[in-house]
């Protein structure tokens, strides 16, 4: 029998194939808790990124991606930021999600959250607590009364 020789050149690039897709694997993991990082302050959530990162190799960085917060702490922040600046800018705002409202809204249009009804002479905006519309003098009709029922509100 003869033994089957395998070239050099075949085995050398084997090898830097092997070494190539290594790096992958460790350039992805790193990858994965240098995210982990940007998105989180938790110390287990970098344990659980890099395990994923590194175990199963690749196929546990496309689980990581698609279970990872969607934003990154400084987008939260700067989402806080902008709430607080349009808080003090005065403006009327939504009572529950805190977003600029208009004083012709009826509805917020972020949260859908009730910020008044419309007057049923006038169909000029009255708040909810009111009970005589301001514009026209027309009684407002109470929120869960049958007519404002039966008309769908929200």
């Amino acid at each position: 029998m003869t033994a089957f020789a395998i070239p050099h050149a075949l085995v050398v690039a084997t090898q830097w194939l092997i070494a190539y897709g290594v790096v992958l694997w460790l350039a992805v993991a790193w990858s994965v808790l240098h995210d982990a990082m940007r998105r989180s302050s938790q110390y287990w959530f970098y344990a659980l990124a890099v395990i994923l990162g590194l175990f199963p190799p690749f196929l546990g960085a496309v689980i990581y991606w698609i279970i990872r917060p969607a934003s990154t702490t400084a987008e939260l922040e700067t989402q806080e930021l902008e709430k607080a600046m349009l808080r003090e800018a005065g403006g009327p705002q939504c009572p529950t999600c805190h977003s600029a409202a208009r004083e012709e809204f009826l509805l917020c249009p972020v949260c859908r959250t009730r910020l008044a009804r419309a007057c049923r002479s006038c169909t000029k905006p009255v708040a909810v607590d009111w009970k005589v519309c301001p514009y026209c003098e027309t009684p407002v009709e109470e929120l869960g009364s049958k007519k404002d029922s039966a008309a769908g509100t929200v």
